[in-house]
């Protein structure tokens, strides 16, 4: 985003023009058009002083209208004194004093025009408060990946996927990527043209979503999408190596619940945080079952393992604080600990899903 603001009032200002866009050469239009021509163009007039003031000094608005009128007053008892009015007319009959006044006269108008100059900037882009922070991973790239016009995160979670029938959005098998859910105040339209515009070069696909952008930042592939019915961001930044030691520090506190089966694969993980319930710290897993298929030829499937990992988790979790098996949906449910655990068995799916949370502050 880019700030134009040009600044009214002498010597010092109380009145500000201004607009921040997402588009350069439209905030340099402070620099070139005059006061009509912004405000019919929606920049907008606001009672307010150069937030560091002249010289580097923070003023108000009001303190700056005050002082300039008590300026205003003193030039006007200046110019109607008699006995200054005599210096001055002592002086423009010598050469040196046309200079000095002239000189004087040279400066008034430098500084009121100094006072004036338009100004260009580029703002910072997170406008993450501490407490929106706290729904951000450790290692996010909030400063190369900025969240635009947030208002809040709903979560954050990072996922390594090694499953061979899983694809990226970048068409890529075994990755690790960054997912950030957050609203936005955004209108679908500029939160895609920020993203594009922020991408140092777009990747376009055979066919390109109306509601998705994607493209690079630095060592970051990125997609962003907002699919307009709602206020919602998606963020995806893609990390270079999916093996990178770096990414242990997410998962070294995965609580070790479901014993290691010979019938289970383990495809993908995600550690995240979730801005519900005042906060809650989520770690999922899930695994593909392999099935021993029909071996003696009898046209059967020779063993039905999801009914064998079924008991297999009826007998081990049955007992725990707060269980429960929903039979047509096949999951279950108990508190391990400090954990709230849910374990999905799905047929449909040939998968088995792990999901486990707690309090942030438990």
């Amino acid at each position: 985003m880019f700030n134009g603001a040009r600044y009214y009032g002498w010597p010092s200002s109380f009145i500000v023009v201004n607009k921040t866009t997402e588009f350069l050469d439209e905030a340099k239009k402070v620099e070139t058009e005059n006061i009509f021509y912004l405000v019919k163009n929606d920049w907008k007039i606001n009672f307010t002083a150069s937030k560091m003031g002249r010289f580097g000094i923070s003023s108000s608005a009001t303190f700056n209208l005050i002082t300039n009128y008590l300026f205003y007053l003193l030039i006007a008892y200046l110019i109607t004194n008699r006995k200054i009015y005599h210096l001055l007319k002592y002086l423009m009959n010598k050469k040196s004093g046309v200079i000095i006044v002239i000189i004087l006269i040279l400066a008034g108008l430098g500084f009121m025009n100094l006072n004036k100059k338009p100004k260009t900037s580029a703002p910072p882009q997170i406008s993450t408060d501490k407490k929106e922070q706290n729904f951000l991973l450790e290692g996010f790239p909030i400063d190369k990946v900025p969240l635009f016009k947030l208002k809040e995160v709903s979560s954050n979670k990072i996922f390594i996927n090694t499953d061979p029938k899983n694809t990226s959005n970048f068409d890529e098998s075994n990755f690790a990527y960054f997912n950030v859910v957050f609203y936005s105040e955004a209108s679908q339209e500029e939160f895609l043209n920020y993203y594009k515009n922020l991408f140092e070069s777009e990747i376009v696909d055979g066919f390109k979503p109306d509601d998705m952008v994607k493209g690079k930042i630095g060592e970051y592939k990125v997609s962003a999408a907002h699919y307009g019915s709602d206020n919602t961001g998606y963020i995806q930044v893609h990390l270079p190596n999916y093996q990178d030691d770096s990414l242990n520090k997410y998962f070294i506190d995965f609580p070790n619940i479901l014993s290691v089966n010979p019938t289970l694969v383990e495809h993908e993980k995600s550690h995240g945080l979730l801005n519900q319930k005042g906060g809650e710290i989520e770690y999922t897993k899930y695994f593909t079952v392999i099935d021993s298929g029909d071996q003696n030829n009898d046209g059967k499937d020779d063993v039905d393992e999801f009914l064998g990992l079924e008991t297999e988790y009826k007998n081990q979790f049955q007992n725990k604080p707060e269980y429960s098996f929903n039979e047509e949906s096949g999951t279950m449910k108990w508190q391990e600990g400090e954990y709230k655990s849910t374990v999905s068995i799905s047929r449909d799916h040939g998968r088995i899903y792990l999901m486990l949370r707690k309090g942030m502050g438990e």
